[in-house]
């Protein structure tokens, strides 16, 4: 993949995830002037910004630099860029004191 074809993959990955040249600029500490640079091929990456791009547009540096067109994504900038994620968790507590049982499923609120 020649320079021009990645800078060129980075800005269609930018746009497909719906974030500006100022966001992703910003993101790397380069400002918005800096990285059109990089998608104009004016300026080449270093191997720290790539994996920065990597880590904003969430996806492997593979995927980043292969040519595979990138998924689509719903995210939205800024508030969607990092989504939180939901687990299920149970926790088993065994207290041999009666009087502490209590006292734990009242703070609970399962008494």
């Amino acid at each position: 993949m020649t320079m021009e074809e990645l800078n060129s993959r980075i800005k269609n990955i930018r746009e497909s995830k719906n974030l500006s040249q100022e966001f992703v600029g910003n993101e790397l500490g380069i400002g918005q002037s800096g990285y059109s640079k990089i998608e104009n091929a004016k300026r080449e990456l270093t191997v720290k910004e790539l994996v920065k791009l990597a880590e904003i547009f969430q996806i492997g540096i593979s995927e980043l630099i292969s040519e595979e067109k990138p998924a689509r994504n719903v995210l939205k900038e800024p508030e969607g860029l990092y989504e939180k994620a939901s687990y299920d968790m149970s926790v088993t507590i065994s207290i041999s004191d009666v009087n502490k049982r209590r006292e734990i499923l009242e703070i609970m609120g399962l008494k």
